[in-house]
């Protein structure tokens, strides 16, 4: 498609109109009055009459039309563009109007739309064209246009650019016009271009009768994966149709039996007779340089009008069929008003004005349908202290490009409010225009576009990005690729939530407030996961980005030859490197940068993690933000499939809770100046509680252009997410180490709790070398105690550890600290204690271990007389084995008691057990290497109806009574509506309320009693309990009885 397609034919000459002003309206003028939008998909006369408003249940008083008489905004900010809606010339004739409509070549929309005001003030009717007189022969032609255009293959599956018709093979397809009124004599401009994509050289023959235009040859293709998918070529030739049957007809045809032709589109400019005939027909006029002249028209009656329209004016209707000297561009209706079309739609608008809405920082913009999602999260940000405001797209295309959707359209929306960040809530596409079909309705009405390359043909070239939106300097915009390219830095933090519905949307939402309100319980863990081969490259980038990690973190290395593989058929696969990357998302890791080759759907070629393994996490209580170097995992605009960073963002079961991923196929040295910026300004700002997700992801952006490559590197989750390794800084002095005891002092003083955790020395390792040489690296020691103390004015007091290096972090009611690390020295003074840890296991929902749910909570409580210790004297873990075959390390479940270094506990909850029996096996050691025991067994029954069970707790109710059903999807909103009838049937109280997002199976809720409700209550009572989403689409019902103690 290209961007203007009104052609220099001739001496015709014909400009796209214009506005005079770039300037941002205060006020759109929506924001008042009474309004219709109508969509037309076809250039022509429209007509609004009584009788069709009446259809809609409407009536005018005085009508006014508006909409913008350009198609797509131009993309330089510096360009000018509409002001708001503009009014629209039109003619009044009897009880009706009618208008001029225009169908746009437009990349992002077919339809064309305009504005109705039904009561305005001052409405812009047409004018007549001055009388001029004439002395030269009269002209009896202009020139028609036919524009052929289809749009059908998108070849990559990236770019806006869309091809048509094919060529598969030697094809040869017959092109035919009807030209009637054709005026003979005068040659024609025929222009298109097409496009060849073959690993063999394609030709393009033309056989025009009387005509001649030399073939197109096009190059072959390598048939490489990353190289040019197809050749583009234009043509341009004056001919002279030979019509007959007032038809002209021509054939081309495409030579090559190996790949494919295609139309991008085909043009036609030629003369023709002005004929006032039923179609109403359009022409151009020629470019004159007489002072006046003069146009005589076939068959015109006193009921045909004619209008005409000059370069940068509106409409103006004629009467003498003379004209003063024309500029080039004109252009002249001819056209019966009996023969008027209706508009295609008509849809009522609220009044609006959002470009007067005051500027806040995160602006949230979803689809319509989405809206009530993107403004619960903008009320939980305005909450948290984060201004935030929701609109639709709907409402931006109103003001900013008259109801069409335009990518240009929103960034001038966000250039005017200027927001520290965006969210884009809301699925995007490829197909802006749902060519193909591929998505649902539901799932087309739910995007919000992503701006989409021009190039659309050199997968390294082309991508797909919302760096778009955040270039709104005055000098900005243009985004020019190819060696044209420039680098433009983004002053806004973009993220997108992919979300192809409202209960994906809700989903995110709910997720995200759970993330944001659950406490960090350890020093956060950076993790890396490298690929295998390429010299080590992958491997050598995560050693180089570890380095630049500070030491009060933790640093978690798995790299893939670190592991045995197995070879089947000639291909590679690991299944200890899988259980490893497995185990980073489900409970080892916080933040997981994965470096090497990769695919939407999968990580490195041995497909160490896919997006089957992506569907089944369930790491709810464990959601890392990802970091994922390879080519197309992020990839979110293509209909056909889901990639592993959707999959991962949306589960609602686990997943991911961000990602920085890549859109489109990327080279390793980008991947790596990239991943340099990001760890450079992730530690310039570690104490910034205001440096959030978006400032990152734009500064490591900016600090790492590299080219349109950089492009397609997009952020996936919230722009306003807080970084949860930022902490303020603390340091600790430890005054004593004697009998056992550390005293040790914080500064800032602080008082609250403080952790201290242990890690044993690094190890030297090395990989297998199994596809290259063997590559040697240091992994960190493992974390082998936590303790925990109060903290009174800075001072605290806690059992010592054998020699071990120390980090540490504190929290006060108000603040979250962080430390560095250190290495401490075990007192040789302290006396020698042998008695055991002990241990006590539980299930905390279950009342009988033996007939347990399939969902049963596991609780260990454990004490010391000294102090805990997570691994033994020769390297011993301690860990909970299940049935002798799972075995989850204490180090990623253990929580020390608060201000207790000789206590703690670990809480674990199942999910979805099969029916049997469970063994529970416990050990743990304490700082003199004793080493601790329990063992435990529970039942899952078999008959047991999880999904059909409510729990009451207490029942007998008292002051706080709460309930307690299973979900299948986690942070799923619902609404609860409960009755309590007496047994005789008389209902005695009612409750509604909503039931928030939860991140665990067990969905939980509470309802607090007055003693004026309570005292309504029997001994025995009986309960109506019904359970609805959010769009009160039902879930579950629940009823029986629940007692009251007076």
């Amino acid at each position: 498609m290209r961007t203007s397609y009104r052609l220099r034919i001739l001496s015709i000459v014909v400009g796209l109109l214009t506005v005079a002003s770039a300037a941002l309206a205060q006020n759109s003028i929506l924001s008042s009055g009474q309004w219709l939008k109508v969509g037309i998909t076809q250039s022509g006369i429209y007509q609004i009459t009584p009788s069709w408003l009446s259809s809609l249940g409407l009536k005018a008083s005085s009508i006014g039309v508006y909409g913008h008489e350009i198609g797509e905004l131009p993309q330089a900010n510096s360009a000018t563009r509409p002001i708001d809606l503009q009014p629209i010339s039109f003619l009044k004739q009897g009880d009706k109007i009618l208008f001029y409509g225009e169908k746009f070549t437009h990349h992002y929309s077919d339809t064309t739309f305009y504005f109705i005001r039904l009561d305005d003030p001052a409405p812009k009717a047409i004018t007549d064209l001055p009388s001029a007189t004439a002395n030269t022969t009269a002209l009896d032609y202009g020139y028609s246009r036919f524009h052929y255009e289809p749009e059908t293959y998108n070849l990559l599956q990236s770019g806006r650019e869309w091809l048509g018709d094919g060529f598969f093979g030697n094809v040869n397809r017959t092109i035919q016009y009807p030209l009637a009124d054709y005026k003979t004599g005068i040659p024609s401009l025929l222009s298109g271009r097409l496009a060849s994509s073959s690993v063999a050289p394609g030709t393009f023959t033309f056989s025009i009768p009387g005509n001649t235009i030399a073939p197109l040859s096009f190059p072959a293709t390598t048939g490489g994966r990353y190289d040019q998918k197809a050749f583009l070529q234009t043509f341009s030739a004056s001919v002279k149709p030979e019509i007959k049957d007032q038809s002209w007809t021509w054939n081309v045809a495409y030579s090559n039996t190996t790949g494919s032709g295609y139309i991008d589109y085909i043009d036609l400019h030629y003369p023709r007779k002005f004929n006032a005939t039923n179609e109403n027909p359009h022409y151009f006029l020629p470019n004159k340089t007489d002072s006046t002249f003069s146009i005589s028209i076939q068959n015109r009656q006193a009921n045909h009008l004619v209008w005409v329209k000059f370069t940068g004016k509106s409409w103006q209707n004629v009467n003498s069929l003379v004209f003063n000297k024309v500029t080039p561009g004109a252009e002249l209706l001819v056209f019966d008003p009996a023969k008027a079309s209706d508009p295609k739609t008509g849809e009522v608008i609220a009044n609006q004005n959002i470009r007067a809405d005051a500027s806040a920082d995160l602006l949230i913009l979803s689809s319509p349908s989405i809206l009530p999602a993107a403004k619960l999260l903008a009320s939980y940000k305005g909450a948290k202290g984060i201004a935030a405001k929701a609109y639709s797209t709907k409402e931006i295309y109103h003001e900013f490009s008259a109801g069409k959707q335009d990518v240009t359209a929103i960034r001038d929306f966000i250039r005017l409010k200027k927001p520290r960040y965006v969210l884009f809530l809301g699925d995007a596409t490829v197909d802006y225009k749902g060519i193909n079909k591929v998505a649902s309705a539901v799932e087309r009405q739910n995007y919000v576009p992503s701006y989409e390359s021009r190039e659309s043909l050199q997968p390294l070239q082309t991508y797909v990005s919302d760096d778009y939106f955040g270039l709104i300097a005055d000098n900005q915009g243009e985004w020019l690729e190819g060696n044209e390219a420039v680098n433009e830095p983004l002053a806004v933090g973009i993220g997108r939530i992919p979300a192809k519905s409202i209960e994906e949307a809700n989903t995110v939402v709910n997720k995200l407030i759970s993330y944001e309100t659950r406490t960090q319980q350890q020093p956060y863990r950076f993790a890396w996961f490298a690929d295998d081969g390429d010299a080590n490259i992958h491997v050598q980038d995560a050693e180089d980005f570890a380095r630049l990690i500070p030491e009060a973190y933790q640093v978690q290395k798995t790299y893939l030859d670190q592991f045995l593989q197995e070879v089947a058929n000639g291909f590679y696969t690991s299944a200890a490197a899988q259980k490893a990357s497995l185990a980073l998302f489900n409970r080892e890791a916080d933040f997981i940068h994965f470096l090497g080759h990769g695919s939407e759907s999968a990580w490195t070629d041995e497909k160490v993690i896919t997006t089957n393994e992506l569907q089944t996490l369930k790491n709810s209580r464990n959601l890392p933000l990802l970091l994922t170097a390879t080519c197309q995992f992020g990839r979110f605009d293509d209909p056909n499939q889901l990639s592993g960073a959707e999959i991962s963002l949306l589960s609602n079961q686990g997943g991911a809770m961000g990602l920085i991923s890549t859109t489109r196929p990327v080279f390793q040295s980008s991947n790596y100046l990239f991943g340099q910026a990001f760890y450079r300004q992730l530690a310039n700002h570690l104490t910034d509680k205001n440096y959030r997700f978006g400032d990152l992801f734009k500064d490591a952006k900016n600090d790492s252009q590299s080219g349109v490559i950089n492009r397609n590197i997009t952020l996936l989750g919230d722009p306003t997410l807080a970084l949860p390794w930022n902490q303020q800084a603390l340091t600790i002095r430890l005054d004593t180490l004697t009998s056992g005891i550390i005293q040790g002092q914080t500064t800032p003083s602080i008082d609250g709790e403080i952790r201290l955790f242990y890690f044993g020395e690094d190890k030297p390792m090395q990989t297998l070398g199994t596809k290259t040489d063997k590559f040697s690296y240091v992994k960190s020691g493992d974390l082998e105690a936590i303790n925990s103390a109060k903290v009174e004015k800075g001072k605290f007091t806690m059992a010592n550890l054998p020699a071990a290096r120390l980090k540490w972090s504190a929290r006060t009611t108000t603040e979250t600290y962080g430390g560095g690390m250190k290495s401490v020295v075990k007192s040789t003074s302290e006396e020698k204690e042998v008695n055991a840890p002990i241990l006590t296991a539980s299930l905390l929902n279950e009342s009988d271990p033996l007939a347990s749910s399939a969902n049963p909570i596991l609780q260990i409580k454990i004490s010391d007389a000294s102090s805990l210790r997570l691994v033994g004297p020769k390297g011993e873990k301690a860990q909970i084995s299940i049935n002798d075959t799972l075995e989850i390390p204490f180090s990623d479940v253990f929580t020390p008691e608060p201000g207790n270094s000789r206590k703690g506990s670990i809480t674990f909850p199942f999910e979805s057990l099969a029916p049997g029996l469970y063994k529970i096996k416990a050990n743990v050691f304490d700082v003199h290497t004793n080493q601790g025991f329990c063992s435990f067994e529970f039942r899952v029954s078999e008959n047991t109806k999880e999904s059909g069970s409510l729990r009451i707790y207490p029942n007998p109710m008292t002051e706080r009574t709460s309930f307690s059903f299973l979900q299948e999807k986690r942070w799923t909103s619902y609404r609860y509506k409960l009755k309590i009838y007496s047994n005789l049937g008389i209902r005695l109280l009612e409750r509604t309320g909503v039931i928030p997002g939860s991140d665990s199976v067990n969905q939980t809720f509470s309802i607090d009693w007055s003693a004026a409700e309570k005292s309504q209550l029997d001994f025995i009572n009986y309960y109506q309990l019904d359970i609805t989403y959010d769009n009160e689409t039902p879930f579950r019902s629940f009823s029986g009885r629940i007692g009251h103690i007076k």
